[in-house]
């Protein structure tokens, strides 16, 4: 049995009730999560850990727009096309009422975009991982799994458009995903956990069964996630998947 833990943005941010955009009950579920890596980490082939790695300027983040708007503003279609909002690196003309990109992004979108308080900044101790996990996972690397060393990957740093899933690509435009569709498959259970639940863990796993590639792998770690909307859609995904 090959096991990948999967952590999906385990962020200050989101897990210490300082952060930005704290989701509610995130603290105990890191605890648990820590807890898991202490009591099996033997059982633990690799680690993963996703990162939500913002610029202030971002599409999701007030400092994109103007005028600014209020954290949890929901942007539409129809309000950009009416000049309500405008990016600021690419101001509204009598030529060019608005930028092709973001229009398009926008309608690609299943609703409204959603402006977030300024989250997982750059550098920024809401970007950083809590240090109880930091220290399990280097307890993990040096004493239990020698040579065996946890990866990285960061999302969100792209200003253009949102990136709830790993896998996020900006379609039409080309530009890469973060990571490839295949970059976990070879394992025999990928257990899933992290924050929040209903949006960038449901999204990322939402993404892996679709392609295909992890049919009968994925478990989800219950105690280690924790959600903004228990009620979300989003979280049908997540039906017929095995838990731990």
């Amino acid at each position: 049995m090959k096991r990948l833990l999967l952590i999906i943005d385990p962020q200050n941010d989101f897990v210490d009730s300082k952060g930005s955009l704290y989701v509610p009950e995130a603290e105990t579920a890191i605890g648990k999560i820590v807890e898991y890596i202490r009591t099996n980490g033997r059982n633990i082939d690799d680690i993963a850990i996703t990162q939500d790695t913002h610029h202030k300027y971002h599409i999701a983040h007030p400092a994109y727009w103007s005028p600014r708007p209020e954290p949890f503003t929901q942007i539409t279609v129809e309000g950009y096309k009416a000049g309500k909002y405008a990016p600021v690196l690419y101001p509204s003309t009598v030529d060019k009422p608005v930028d092709p990109f973001t229009l398009q992004y926008l309608e690609s979108l299943p609703g409204p975009l959603t402006i977030w308080p300024e989250h997982c900044l750059l550098g920024s101790w809401g970007c950083a991982f809590p240090t109880a996990l930091v220290d399990a996972v280097q307890d993990w690397e040096i004493n239990v799994k020698p040579q065996h060393f946890a990866n990285i990957y960061q999302k969100g740093y792209i200003a253009n458009f949102e990136a709830f899933s790993l896998f996020t690509k900006s379609g039409e435009l080309g530009w890469r995903p973060y990571a490839n569709l295949d970059v976990f498959v070879g394992y025999d259970e990928i257990v899933v956990c992290g924050f929040a639940k209903d949006i960038c863990v449901a999204n990322t796993v939402k993404d892996m069964k679709d392609s295909g590639l992890y049919e009968g792998v994925i478990t989800m770690f219950e105690d280690g996630m924790a959600s903004i909307d228990k009620n979300s859609p989003m979280m049908e995904v997540f039906n017929g998947l095995k838990t731990v």
